[in-house]
């Protein structure tokens, strides 16, 4: 374990599994980076993480839903998989170009962890829908 203070989130994101964001000498969260710039528990922490590139942050683990059997909503699971631990960032041209509404994310055992939704990795990549 080590602590490592800085005003450098985009440091912090890069080194840390728990990041812990302070105002005042008070915590306003602690989380991990994903949750941090996904569900950021405070005005301040949004404020503070708003200029984050979400696609850097972000893994397709955070995103994979778990499923029972082999499809969600009547889509099949099928195709190459993406690995959890991938970034969305990593995975851009995968997730533009592939046309599945899932995809299938793998753990490092190669045992699925769900299925991410491209419409959802989309919105995080490009921005929401206007």
């Amino acid at each position: 374990s080590i602590v490592f203070i800085t005003h450098a989130f985009d440091e912090a994101i890069r080194l840390a599994d728990r990041i812990a964001i302070m105002k005042d000498g008070a915590v306003e969260q602690c989380d991990t980076p994903e949750r941090i710039v996904m569900q950021p528990a405070t005005e301040y922490v949004a404020r503070f993480t708003a200029d984050i590139d979400r696609s850097r942050v972000v893994r397709a683990a955070a995103l994979a839903r778990p499923v029972d059997g082999h499809a969600v909503e009547g889509h099949a699971v099928g195709g190459h998989p993406i690995a959890g631990t991938a970034t969305l960032h990593e995975v851009a041209r995968l997730v533009v170009g592939d046309r599945r509404d899932y995809l299938p994310v793998t753990g490092a055992d190669g045992q699925m962890l769900g299925l991410m939704a491209r419409a959802e990795a989309l919105d995080i990549l490009l921005g929401p829908v206007a």
